[in-house]
């Protein structure tokens, strides 16, 4: 599928569960015409709503933003085998709890942290370097990145200008320096307690 493909919009009938074979796909929720991201799902994740096992409308919308191959499940045969084998289901929890730990650190981050902060955290999550000097490259255009962090393209222009004043800048082709590693992290409140990461597969 290309991107910009809609898997499916919000509000629609739960049809599918969509498997990520190759590509990227924004999960989207929208009030009226204003819309974010609530998460970006990667290649080998599963997009995976509560719609799927409930048989409720979707609560969210889903479209890719690189292109690739989903396989498409149909919702009834996966809720049959879900419920009737113990390995699947093992499954489909896990994929769950790791859904609503990814939920609850966005609800975190926007709730405590400042859009700066939110920023930070995210270019730190792009790397394993914690200290020295680090070069990362933004995979999305900027008005998919403020969706993600919940602001607007201008709020997010403000934060990364910010964050040039602790040696951290970015060109036009979304290549991003950091200086020091260390200031970064210090800025984004990481050091001061253990949170985990929603990496469970």
């Amino acid at each position: 599928l290309p991107k910009g493909t809609v898997l499916f919009d919000q509000g629609d009938n739960a049809q599918f569960l969509h498997v990520i074979l190759a590509g990227r796909v924004a999960v989207t929720s929208s009030i009226g015409e204003r819309e974010t991201i609530v998460v970006i799902r990667e290649s080998s994740e599963v997009v995976l709503d509560s719609a799927a096992i409930l048989g409720v409308p979707y609560s969210t919308g889903a479209r890719l933003i690189e292109g690739g191959r989903i396989m498409m499940i149909p919702v009834q045969k996966f809720r049959e085998a879900a419920f009737a084998d113990a390995a699947t289901g093992a499954v489909t929890l896990r994929a769950l709890a790791n859904a609503n730990l990814t939920l609850t650190q966005h609800i975190r981050d926007l709730k405590l942290l400042t859009t700066i902060q939110r920023l930070a955290r995210h270019l730190l999550s792009m790397t394993a370097v914690t200290s020295g000097a680090a070069t990362l490259s933004l995979r999305d255009d900027r008005p998919v990145l403020a969706a993600l962090l919940g602001m607007t393209p201008e709020s997010l222009s403000r934060a990364f200008a910010h964050l040039r004043t602790i040696g951290v800048k970015a060109d036009k082709g979304g290549t991003i320096s950091v200086e020091n590693v260390r200031k970064l992290r210090s800025l984004s409140k990481l050091e001061e307690r253990n949170e985990g990461e929603a990496r469970a597969r």
